[in-house]
This record gives C-alpha cells, sequence and structure tokens, in this order.
C-alpha cells in the first residue's frame, strides 16, 4: 500500500485531513530582533508560528525585547496585541523602542482573574491577531486566589492554569493555524531546595515554546563603549543585555549564548552589534586596529569613489555607517544573507 493510499484510508476513517502530504508543509518564519547579535544566536529571529518565553532576574530587558520584537512585527504587517498583567510597563518606552502604540491592542486588566487572561488570547488568535506578547506569566492570579480570602488554602497557583492553558495551545494547533507568535514574558525563581533557579509557570509550558530565551544584565559601558565595573559611580551610556538560549526546537542547536547593547541614548544599538556578527561572518575584515568592509563573494575591499571602505578603530567605522546609511543598510542587508548558515 503506497502512502498516498495509507493517508487517504487514515484520513477517511478519522473524517479529517489528519495526515497531508509533506509538500504542503510550511516551514517556520522567523520574527527578527533589531540586534544583529540576537539575529545571529537565534538565526533570523524567534520562530514564527510558536510560542517564546522570554525570562529572566529583574532589569534583565525582558521588556525592552519584547517592545523590540513587537515594533519588528507591526513593520512586517502583523496585528499586534500587549497583555500587561503587571501593569507597569511604560508605553512612552515602547514607543522610543520603536512602536507603533496608536496601533497596538492594550490590555491593562484590573481584578481580571488569570483564566480569564489566558483565553483572552484564544480569543485575540480566532479575531486575526498575528502577535500576542504577555508580560507576565508569573504574575497571573487564578480565580480562587482573587475571588477567596486570604486564609483560603490553593494549590498550584498560576502554574495549574498555565499548564492548562498551554496543553490546550499545543493541542489546539491554533499557533499554526492562524499562523501566530506568542511571546510570555517569565521570571526566574530560586528552587525550593535553594539549589539553582527556574522560571514559574510549570513544565507543560516550557513544554509548548519553540524557543527559551534567558535573560541577565551585563555590564554597563561609557562613551567610548569601554565597559565599566558594575561598582563605578559614572553614568553610563548603556549596558549589555546578555542571552542565553535555553531551548530551541527551530533550528540547529550550535548557537547558544549572545548578546545585545542596549543604548540609553538611542535604543538597541544596531551598528555596534553589526560590526561583531560582521567580522565572525567574514564581511568584515579586521586586523589589528583596522576594519575593512569586504565584499564575500570577490574577497575584495569594498571602495567608495575610489577610496578603499577601511577603518582605523572601531568608533570610526561604527560612526561612518551612522553617517552614510547606505553603507549600514548595506552591512545589515549582506548580515541578513549569511546569518542563518
Amino acid at each position: 500500500m503506497g502512502l498516498d493510499e495509507i493517508r487517504a484510508s487514515i484520513n477517511k476513517k478519522f473524517k479529517a485531513e489528519l495526515l497531508t502530504d509533506t509538500d504542503t508543509y510550511v516551514g517556520v518564519d522567523r520574527i527578527p530582533f533589531s540586534s544583529p547579535r540576537l539575529n545571529y544566536l537565534t538565526r533570523g529571529g524567534i520562530p514564527w508560528p510558536g510560542a517564546t518565553e522570554l525570562s529572566g532576574p529583574e532589569s534583565s530587558g525582558k521588556t525592552t525585547l519584547l517592545g523590540d520584537l513587537v515594533a519588528n512585527a507591526q513593520k512586517m504587517g502583523l496585528v499586534c496585541a500587549f497583555t500587561d498583567t503587571e501593569n507597569k510597563t511604560d508605553l512612552d518606552y515602547w514607543k522610543w523602542l520603536g512602536v507603533d502604540i496608536d496601533n497596538l491592542l492594550l490590555c491593562k486588566p484590573i481584578g481580571v482573574s488569570g483564566e480569564d487572561l489566558l483565553q483572552l488570547q484564544f480569543e485575540l488568535m480566532n479575531e486575526g491577531v498575528q502577535f500576542l506578547g504577555l508580560d507576565s506569566i508569573a504574575s497571573l492570579v487564578p480565580k480562587a486566589v482573587l475571588t477567596g480570602t486570604m486564609d483560603d488554602k490553593t494549590y498550584c497557583g498560576s502554574s495549574g492554569i498555565v499548564s492548562t492553558f498551554s496543553q490546550k495551545l499545543m493541542g489546539s494547533g491554533i499557533l499554526i493555524e492562524k499562523k501566530a507568535v506568542m511571546v510570555g514574558i517569565n521570571q526566574v525563581r530560586d528552587k525550593m531546595n535553594g539549589f539553582g533557579l527556574q522560571t514559574p509557570g510549570g513544565h507543560f509550558w516550557r513544554h509548548a515554546c519553540l524557543c527559551r530565551l534567558q535573560l541577565q544584565k551585563g555590564n554597563p559601558f561609557d562613551h567610548n563603549y569601554k565597559e565599566m565595573a558594575l561598582s563605578t559611580i559614572e553614568q553610563p551610556l548603556g549596558h549589555k543585555i546578555e542571552v542565553r538560549m535555553l531551548k530551541n526546537q527551530f533550528t540547529k542547536n550550535d548557537r547558544r549564548f549572545n548578546m545585545c547593547t542596549l543604548n540609553y541614548e538611542i535604543g538597541i544599538d544596531v551598528f555596534e552589534d553589526a560590526i561583531d556578527v560582521g567580522v565572525d561572518l567574514g564581511i568584515i575584515q579586521k586586523g589589528g586596529a583596522w576594519y575593512r568592509l569586504v565584499n564575500c563573494e570577490t574577497g575584495e575591499i569594498l571602495c567608495m569613489n575610489g577610496d578603499e571602505l577601511k577603518f582605523q578603530g572601531r568608533a570610526n567605522l561604527r560612526n561612518y555607517m551612522m553617517e552614510n546609511p547606505r553603507i549600514g543598510k548595506w552591512l545589515l542587508g549582506q548580515i541578513s544573507k549569511y546569518i542563518a548558515e
């Protein structure tokens, strides 16, 4: 019996298209970060469709990266929604990051149970929303806790309702059906035995995620991009956000750690991160203090008006790209071209 006959027989018995031809399979696309270094880590961005978790301690950059993803999803034409269960997100900050807050479906709930907020995510997807942000998994309050008294004993907490939600999310296949992305922010907690850290929400949420990224606040840097000691009293220009890939079910698993640059004056520092990725991919040739832009296909140094594009010092290269958008755009295009290899 051939594959077509088996497929037809099984689908007839179940009265549904359970088995399909692999020709109809649609792969996983990406929603990119602004940082080329994080796109290098994920080979283009977070999986779309699929669920992604951003976890980490306070001030690690979770809300910043979620805002960055929302801004880029909007640029791709996706309808975006954000559920702020903690009512703490500063939308002016997100606007500074590039989010079009006038075209963002926003939920800032007061006195709404975790069950209702999780059901809201399904309703939004059914209405055509393709990007859903949730901040945060750990702060969802079960109905029994919200309506009960302080003397009432409850079990499982948020992990119980999140586990049910995650099973329904996986079992319904709604993310694939609607081609939607869900990004859930989570915290980290000390384990009960005192050894190591874990994320709240139960194990089912972890299983539901194709990608889990854990963040940590890195070292600050000064106006020369030189890293500063954490105890310094000087005013930093920004800091690094360290990102570890805890789970990866959407691409090759040979990249586990990277970081991006958060500049307090301009946001995600695209060109600072692009230089590192360009060197790794061979698009930028580094020799001593000199940086040269290279044609990857021919190996020749690029020229502009007859002059080689070579720069003494990283700062000169970064400033040149900022002042010459055409060259900066070319570098980012080259990175996007070779980043998945």
